[in-house]
């Protein structure tokens, strides 16, 4: 399965070693340093996943997944919050995202995660 993902994320290195292990895993990696950016990318290339860093400039995570979420054109696309705050303090689902992932897990199970996620979807291929 290669799926196209949209990963913002304003830690540049964070965001280079996401991709990187997207791209081992042969995905097509889209980037984005901060929310504004993030929302235009999925506007104009309609990816299969987008993985928000919650606290970026401009736009939070959060405000983005809300906006892709009422925005049609985008109704099947696969959001995921991701921040080094637990889980409990994250409104992920209140913010309209399919999931949410921690910064402090392994960046190397994120291929499976996000496969997974799109495999669970009912417009998945899977």
């Amino acid at each position: 399965m290669r799926l196209r993902i949209l990963v913002a994320e304003d830690e540049p290195f964070l965001l280079e070693i996401t991709t990187l292990v997207l791209e081992d895993a042969g995905h097509e990696v889209l980037g984005a340093a901060d929310g504004t950016r993030a929302l235009r990318v999925a506007r104009e290339e309609k990816p299969d996943v987008v993985l928000l860093d919650i606290m970026m400039p401009g736009l939070d995570g959060r405000d983005v997944a809300r906006q892709l979420r009422s925005d049609p054109s985008l109704e099947g696309v696969r959001i995921v919050l991701y921040s080094s705050l637990s889980e409990s303090q994250v409104d992920w689902r209140e913010a309209g995202a399919d999931a949410f992932r921690s910064k402090g897990e392994s960046v190397r199970h994120l291929p499976k995660f996000v496969e997974d996620l799109v495999r669970m979807s009912p417009d998945g291929d899977g």
